[in-house]
């Protein structure tokens, strides 16, 4: 499935989707015991699955401070979810807490496992504390808090998996290493723990790259965690599940190898790392203007190039290029109708269907972040934001397959989705590709 990154907060039962309409649901508590109840809404891609919760306890972060849960990852029959509690001042901090509890949703596929098919698990807290540096070399302890874009999720076998987060140390720039912040656990045992100054393999010239490491997502694939980092245009993997874990660099293919660090923004609009059954595939829009976002220059167009990493019997790892295909390519297959001449964005291989790449598009007005102002909902804002599509293309025979509306303009801002519509108004995301479905019970 192809999942929605905003989560639907409901409340209302009203709002919340009922059983017959979504049968695959779940309840816990949070670590301050107030109840909440999950449900996914699951469709067919390319049409869009959704994560609703309801959490009408006076523990979930105020909207006006921020968003209450977050979807952070998943592989094969989990995601893993965070709910995002209002702040409480703890003895030992000056600063406000922001509590975060991380939950494991697991689907069920037994024909005996009596509704709901979904089993929520809270991840205990990791209080493996973090060294802040404050004012005049003072340091603070903090309560470790975990960033979304850098925590990874890795399924193995059916009672094993593994969370963790990576930091790439430069060693006064001579040496990088790695730090992992891990938990390692049978769904019965969670046990967090950290592990330092962790080898990284890579090659003399791409000393750099590490230097400057940024993650911007973490890929499961295989029996591996990969942090890329789109802007350099890197992969580190790591067997997470060694007893001593060790961290392979690779490079990604790419031209446009960036130094400048403070222009950094970023990359996942034109690129993405996919794991298919086809094996693990980097998709990348390069753009004949340069920009990243925003309508293209008249006259020109864009360049969507694949490639496949393939992997040795004694581990060496090399890019092997599928297809190159331009925009005029496209556009002299496909009607404009069918396909609008605007820049095709945040791309997303199939996992069981790699001859089809997913795609955001927007109209020739989007500028990537709107200036949203604070005026009411109403229809005066009705020309602020853009449509927005959800478009699949068979690079096999270069035909579009479906474009489906996935944002419909400011109209939307006065339907029943309009937290979302206003949320994605000032940031759009890639979906979260995920095989969850597939170990459902769908007899229920």
């Amino acid at each position: 499935m192809m999942l929605e990154r905003f989560v639907f907060r409901r409340d209302d039962p009203e709002s919340f989707p009922d059983d017959e309409a979504a049968p695959f649901t779940a309840s816990s508590s949070t670590s301050q015991g107030d109840p909440f109840r999950v449900v996914f809404l699951i469709a067919e891609p390319p049409a869009v699955s959704r994560l609703y919760v309801q959490w009408p306890g006076p523990g979930g972060l105020d909207p006006a401070i921020g968003i209450a849960c977050d979807l952070v990852t998943a592989h094969r029959d989990l995601v893993l979810l965070r709910l995002n509690c209002n702040p409480v001042t703890l003895e030992d901090s000056p600063l406000p807490h922001l509590q975060q509890d991380y939950f494991i949703c697991r689907a069920s596929s037994s024909p005996h496992q009596p509704p709901p098919p979904l089993l929520l698990k809270r991840i205990p807290m990791c209080r493996k504390p973090v060294l802040v540096r404050v004012k005049k070399g003072k340091e603070l302890t903090m309560p470790r808090v975990f960033h979304l874009h850098t925590l990874g999720l890795l399924r193995r076998g059916k009672e094993d998996f593994a969370m963790a987060q990576l930091d790439v140390l430069d060693n006064d720039r001579s040496k990088p290493t790695g730090k992992l912040c891990m938990l390692r656990s049978r769904l019965s045992d969670h046990r967090w723990g950290v592990m330092q100054n962790l080898q990284i393999h890579y090659r003399e010239e791409e000393l750099l790259d590490l230097l400057y490491w940024r993650t911007d997502t973490v890929i499961p694939f295989s029996n591996f965690l990969c942090w890329v980092n789109y802007y350099q245009g890197g992969i580190l993997f790591c067997n997470v599940f060694e007893e001593m874990p060790k961290l392979v660099y690779l490079r990604l293919p790419i031209a446009d190898r960036p130094r400048d660090t403070s222009a950094r923004t970023s990359f996942d609009t034109k690129r993405s790392v996919c794991v298919t059954e086809a094996g693990l595939k980097f998709v990348d829009v390069s753009r004949e203007d340069g920009e990243l976002l925003g309508p293209m220059e008249p006259g020109t167009g864009f360049t969507i190039t694949c490639n496949t990493l393939k992997i040795s019997e004694s581990g060496d790892m090399k890019w092997d290029k599928d297809f190159s295909i331009t925009s005029k390519d496209l556009w002299a297959c496909n009607s404009s109708d069918l396909l609008p001449r605007s820049a095709l964005m945040y791309p997303r291989v199939s996992m069981d269907r790699p001859h089809l790449v997913h795609f955001l598009l927007a109209d020739q007005s989007y500028d990537g972040i709107y200036n949203v102002s604070t005026v009411s909902i109403d229809e005066s804002r009705d020309d602020e934001i853009d449509k927005v599509f959800s478009v699949s293309i068979d690079m096999s025979t270069k035909a579009v397959v479906s474009i489906l509306p996935y944002i419909e303009g400011g109209r939307d801002l006065r339907g029943k989705d309009a937290d979302m519509v206003d949320f994605r108004s000032h940031l759009l995301q890639p979906f979260l590709p995920s095989e969850f479905p597939k170990f459902l019970n769908k007899s229920l």
